[in-house]
């Protein structure tokens, strides 16, 4: 997951706390998709799902217990550390990944327990097999695609997908948001070598090139850079094959040849707004680095921003968050998770009627 999802930046491994004479583990991951907190644990063994849920559930539930002001969770990526405080998530998931091959996906009944910090928050608990999220990584999947596919078990039968069935969701998710992204280029076929070179940076280098910027739109760095985990396959495959595009304005110049060596774009994706920019590091660094500030700063700007340069120019790339829509905006994984489980609780009450009829 560090490694291919676009939601990479949002995921960090949380400290350990003392409680009593021990040391425990809040959960082995932590998920950050703006005003959502996923906390997963994983259990690998021989016993069933039911009983790897449990176990993994005590522990997430340890942690609600001593959360608070002066206990945040806390923990670290490569790229930034986290603290945060029991207030600040809007929405709480606790995933729990499984490797019994009963189930792939199971939205699980959560009784409200009075004695936990934070429980009216917790939107669902959900049981998910490891091939699962080795899947939803594998495609580049983010919170908000895993949040799709709790929704799409939240109205089946039971609450429930096999496992075969839950991969197969993932993938025709994926595939179909990639030829939807397609549909939609702009400049005409895109160079087939560079576009993977481009989707390689998406979980690492691009997204923290906007750190300048975040501090400026008033978005905190975890509330910023989280908003790649708010884009599901078809928005970011859409802002893979934009940017390239703006890459490949740069790259297309014939050695020897006249030719743009900057080129930026504004383009609004999954209710963001991002501004790409690629330039030739034979392009003078300040001089162009004041035009595309100039232009992040007006209320529009050209489609590309252009200085000639001679030759087959190295390129560099760089972007930028601009702006929410409305910084206050819920994320569309919280709409997505809450709407999982308003529809889990329907399939329930209708089971439950068809069953005392």
């Amino acid at each position: 997951m560090f490694e291919f999802s676009m939601g990479a930046f949002g995921l960090f491994f949380p400290d350990k706390y003392v409680k009593g004479r021990g040391v425990r583990e809040p959960a082995d991951l932590a998920w950050v998709s703006r005003d959502v907190l996923l906390l997963l644990c994983a259990q690998r063994s021989g016993a069933s799902a039911d009983v790897q849920h449990r176990h993994n559930i005590r522990q997430l539930d340890g942690w609600l217990r001593v959360w608070a002001d002066d206990r945040p969770l806390v923990g670290r990526n490569a790229s930034q550390e986290f603290t945060i405080l029991p207030s600040e998530p809007e929405a709480i998931v606790l995933v729990s990944v499984v490797s019994a091959n009963e189930v792939g996906c199971r939205i699980v009944a959560r009784t409200p327990r009075a004695h936990v910090a934070n429980d009216e928050r917790v939107l669902i608990e959900v049981l998910v097999h490891e091939r699962v999220l080795l899947r939803l990584a594998s495609l580049g999947g983010t919170a908000l695609d895993l949040a799709d596919l709790f929704l799409l078990a939240s109205a089946a039968s039971a609450g429930e997908l096999a496992l075969d069935d839950a991969e197969k969701a993932l993938l025709d998710a994926h595939d179909n948001a990639v030829e939807r992204a397609a549909a939609r280029d702009v400049t005409g076929p895109l160079d087939p070598q560079l576009l993977p070179r481009v989707a390689e940076l998406i979980p690492h280098s691009y997204p923290l090139e906007a750190i300048h910027n975040l501090k400026a739109i008033g978005m905190p760095g975890v509330a910023g850079f989280s908003v790649f985990n708010d884009l599901d396959f078809e928005s970011a495959n859409t802002l893979v094959r934009c940017f390239t595009e703006t890459v490949q304005v740069v790259c297309d110049v014939p050695l020897g040849s006249m030719g743009p060596g900057a080129a930026c774009v504004l383009r609004e994706i999954g209710g963001y707004e991002f501004f790409l920019a690629a330039n030739s590091i034979e392009v003078d660094a300040p001089e162009i680095n004041a035009q595309f500030e100039k232009h992040l700063d007006a209320d529009s700007i050209p489609q590309f921003l252009q200085a000639v340069i001679v030759g087959r120019p190295q390129v560099q790339f760089m972007t930028a968050i601009v702006s929410l829509r409305d910084p206050r905006r819920p994320t569309a994984t919280g709409a997505c998770l809450r709407l999982a489980a308003d529809t889990f609780s329907r399939t329930l009450r209708g089971s439950s009627q068809s069953a005392d009829s």
